[in-house]
């Protein structure tokens, strides 16, 4: 691959970088990617969050997107949906003669999507994402998964012991019809 000036980087660039997932947020601090106070940047964009919430349109794409959030969980990703849902309305999507959105929502979004970007707090973010998801969130579904599967199994076995169990009233039901010298059928009916 070429960088901006169109020279080949050395081979040893070209390899994947092994960083272990619990130390992916100080491994970005060390390299000076995000600054060691992002926690309080995220505090700060959360609580602007929280208030551009309740001024969102009613839209029915935002109201897909806003229904069950909390926005402890309200991530970048999710604000950028947001945006872009806001942006492609034609309704919030109008800019006056200097470029600036005229939508008080918008423009809302739009500087929470700039607070994310400045210092790199969306790289912070998603650090702690993937650290929370290695460290909790997997082990806790393969946990369920583990229990969701003995119990499908449990399920199997009952639902065999139950056809066999049937089988055997069956015959018994039918040796009794033939000793009374009934028809099963009949008997049935």
């Amino acid at each position: 691959t070429t960088q901006g000036n169109d020279k080949p980087r050395p081979a040893e660039e070209e390899l994947p970088i092994d960083i272990n997932y619990t130390k992916f947020a100080d491994w970005l601090i060390d390299r000076q990617k995000i600054k060691p106070n992002w926690r309080d940047s995220i505090r700060e964009i959360h609580q602007k969050v929280s208030l551009a919430l309740d001024g969102l349109p009613d839209n029915p794409q935002l109201n897909a997107v806003k229904s069950g959030i909390n926005v402890a969980n309200l991530d970048f990703l999710t604000c950028k949906k947001i945006r872009d849902i806001l942006t492609s309305d034609k309704d919030t999507s109008a800019k006056n003669w200097f470029g600036q959105y005229k939508s008080r929502a918008t423009k809302d979004w739009e500087a929470i999507i700039a607070l994310y970007q400045k210092d790199n707090v969306h790289l912070a973010e998603a650090a702690q994402t993937i650290f929370q998801n290695g460290q909790y969130e997997i082990p806790a579904l393969q946990k369920i998964l583990q229990q969701c599967s003995r119990q499908q199994q449990e399920l199997h076995r009952k639902e065999a012991e139950y056809k066999r169990s049937a089988d055997d009233y069956r015959q018994r039901f039918e040796r009794e019809c033939a000793r009374l010298g009934l028809d099963p059928a009949a008997a049935t009916a």
